[in-house]
């Protein structure tokens, strides 16, 4: 009997499967990706893209990437939890599958996990094979996994939510242990996949449902109890993830929260609810048609739930039925309050985002998927009790697949072809612009992009369903972080969590950007501190126009990308003769005045320095530094110097960078706003920068402790036995 149960599990399986792989067909089986468009920038074109490449390129050579160069000046990879790290799904697949065939396998398990979540799920509400079918597909192909298909953390993310409801259902209806730890595994994956807004409000919803399911065991708070002992041994467990990405938070613009933005960004306004009937009832921005976000207008992608029209009617159905109704009033009640929580500032739970934790993320519509599965399994009560009125086995077998398939039919048509794809190689394959910037560029030396974003918005103003040309041309701009494709570093980053020194230190640039109709102004003082940092080459599609700026190619399609060269590039460590205080980031501008050269002055933003050591380096004279070696965590410098004087470095300053000279510790501080410096001798020296990503081991290190004590509480009751038995 159990066999041909687990039989007819799997065959229902399959059918889900196999469904699925039709709608991934062009990418698993076609060598093709998915290329979403987006508003000035592609999530993924500028950041999943080539994050998951690094990724990739990292576990081929059995490291994982702390830290690129290729970005901002340098940045905390592993920190953006966006990359997705540590995610077991991701280590494996871009560890032993080459890239594209990686990253698309790991797009399609994010819907079978869901598919299979909400079949078990469904099961664990008692309900039959056929609601299960019919959940599992309608749930993985509605519009919060489709059109978040270009974040693939966050569809990740939420593929386990159906999972933690089963573990938490099961964990209400029944004490045996080995649940909680389910629990504590799907949280902890939640974590590990870098979407900690999903998992935020995942935890939420989870306690509310959790409650819900509750309301009349007597043992409810115990359970609640028992379910913040799961979260809070799940967080341990993810440390390794989430004190790096705590760090990051700490130095990037969000290390205050987000106040107000957190609900008047990108709200979800309740005009969008005529979504779950019609989903393209305002246009449809792959066309074009839909209105471009801001004011009071979100995005498409996110403020869109649908299930299609036959569940919507069996969600009427189930709700209008007597039977189970107490449950299904629940069930609905948890959607009311997700939804209340999605309409963010429009909702009367406006209030919750102000809150500590939560006030870190904006997008409150991305409740909306909480929202669709509560939604799911109600219409699964309403696909079983319409069955159950079918007398006839043949009936209901018809019945049972016109739901299905219409359903899927209408999900489809939605969903199919939204998202355009484009051959992987021609993704992939090394634009005009990186080719010849690959044979010019110096190790050490960086570019920066001008306006490429703005460029992209341009191109894709009428949507980018049938534009395709147009947007693989555009990666001749190298705009960030799509260069991590190519090797090639840029100056600029496109993160979540932009660092603030970088962020002053970008518009300090754009201010000395004068934009016209014959072009793009560049002031010299923008070339100036461009050139401090190493960027030896600017990227435009537009004409750029300073004296000092030499046009050296132009890609040969029209319109064309040109690379100008900036003759101000100081050269990948530079020594410096004075040294002063910064007292307040507005000095920075001075670096640039007049005639002076930013190679002048450095400023230290520490008190710790004496005027002795200062004044020492005031007097020095030139000298020579000479890259040695550049890896993504380690600089290696040959400086020959007549006085004791600074190097500086155009690296990131971070915590995690360690430096020596000649072999003995030094101390690093942060110059010119971001970047690092340390005092070398007089005479030849070596100093050596490394990155250590100590949030990380901590995080190891907790654990694995965790880890221990858990297996310890796990088993004590086996030794226990086992030392009774002996005494």
């Amino acid at each position: 009997m159990r066999q041909a149960i687990a039989r007819s599990h799997l065959g229902a399986l399959i059918v889900v499967g196999v469904v699925l792989l039709t709608f991934f067909h062009r990418v698993i089986f076609q060598a093709n990706l998915f290329l979403p468009g987006d508003f000035l920038r592609s999530d993924t074109l500028h950041q999943n893209l080539p994050f998951k490449f690094v990724l990739s390129q990292a576990l081929q050579h059995n490291t994982l990437p702390f830290w690129t160069n290729e970005i901002g000046m340098g940045f905390p990879l592993l920190a953006e939890g966006q990359t997705g790290v540590l995610y077991p799904v991701n280590l494996i697949l871009f560890r032993f599958l080459p890239f594209a065939l990686a990253y698309n396998w790991a797009l399609f398990s994010s819907f079978v996990i869901a598919a299979a979540g909400m079949y078990v799920l469904i099961g664990a509400f008692s309900l039959g094979r056929g609601a299960r079918i019919f959940a599992a597909l309608v749930f993985s192909l509605s519009s919060f996994f489709v059109l978040h298909i270009t974040h693939q953390n966050i569809i990740a993310a939420a593929g386990w939510v159906p999972w933690l409801w089963w573990s938490l259902r099961k964990m209400a209806g029944n004490r045996q242990r080995h649940y909680r730890w389910f629990t504590v595994a799907i949280i902890t994956l939640q974590w590990l996949t870098g979407a900690f807004q999903i998992t935020v409000y995942s935890i939420v919803v989870g306690l509310i449902f959790l409650l819900l399911q509750t309301l009349e065991n007597k043992a409810r708070w115990r359970l609640m109890a028992c379910y913040g002992v799961c979260v809070t041994v799940a967080t341990l467990l993810a440390m390794p993830q989430l004190l790096p990405t705590l760090q990051l938070a700490g130095q990037s613009l969000r290390s205050q929260g987000l106040g107000t933005i957190a609900l008047e960004s990108l709200p979800y306004h309740p005009r969008n609810l005529i979504g779950f009937i019609l989903p393209y009832a305002f246009g449809d921005p792959g066309l074009g048609t839909y209105p471009r976000f801001g004011g009071s207008w979100g995005m498409f992608w996110e403020n869109t739930a649908y299930i299609g029209i036959v569940p919507l009617i069996l969600v009427a159905v189930a709700l209008a039925i007597g039977k189970t109704r107490r449950l299904v009033l629940r069930l609905a009640a948890l959607a009311g309050i997700s939804l209340g929580l999605a309409l963010g500032k429009f909702g009367p739970l406006f209030w919750f985002f102000y809150l500590p934790v939560v006030n870190d993320f904006r997008v409150s519509a991305r409740f909306l998927i909480f929202v669709i599965a509560a939604a799911v399994v109600i219409a699964s009560y309403g696909y079983s009790w319409l069955l159950g009125r079918c007398k006839r086995r043949g009936i209901r077998l018809v019945v049972a697949a016109a739901l299905i398939i219409i359903s899927l039919l209408d999900l489809f048509q939605f969903g199919y072809d939204y998202n355009p794809v484009a051959p992987a190689k021609a993704v992939l394959a090394v634009p005009e612009t990186a080719a010849f910037l690959r044979s010019r560029l110096r190790p050490g030396e960086r570019i920066m992009t001008i306006d490429a974003s703005l460029d992209y918005d341009q191109i894709n103003q009428s949507g980018w369903r049938h534009n395709l040309n147009a947007n693989l041309d555009h990666r001749n701009d190298l705009d960030p972080d799509v260069n991590l494709l190519w090797g090639i570093s840029n100056s600029s980053s496109y993160s979540g969590l932009e660092l603030s020194g970088n962020a002053v230190w970008e518009g300090m640039i754009d201010q000395g950007l004068q934009r016209g109709k014959n072009g793009v102004g560049v002031a010299t003082s923008a070339l100036k501190l461009l050139g401090l940092a190493n960027v030896r080459y600017l990227v435009s599609h537009d004409r750029l126009v300073n004296d000092r700026l030499k046009l050296v190619f132009q890609t040969s399609k029209a319109p064309g990308y040109q690379i100008y060269a900036n003759d101000w590039a100081v050269g990948a460590g530079v020594l410096i003769k004075t040294a002063v205080h910064l007292n307040s980031p507005t000095n920075l501008a001075t670096l640039a005045d007049g005639d002076t050269a930013p190679t002048q002055t450095l400023f230290l933003e520490t008190d710790l320095i004496s005027p002795l050591v200062a004044s020492s380096a005031a007097n020095g004279q030139p000298g020579a530094v000479r890259l040695l070696s550049a890896t993504p965590q380690r600089w290696s410098f040959a400086v020959n110097a007549a006085q004791p004087q600074w190097l500086l470095v155009q690296n990131t300053d971070y915590p995690g960078w360690q430096a020596t000279v000649n072999g003995k510790p030094t101390l690093i501080y942060r110059a010119d706003g971001l970047f690092q410096t340390v005092m070398v001798p007089a005479g030849r020296s070596t100093v050596q920068f490394s990155y250590r990503c100590d949030r990380f081991v901590i995080g190891i290190i907790i654990a694995v402790l965790t880890l221990i004590v858990g297996s310890v509480y796990v088993l004590w009751p086996w030794i226990a036995d086992r030392v009774n038995s002996v005494f």
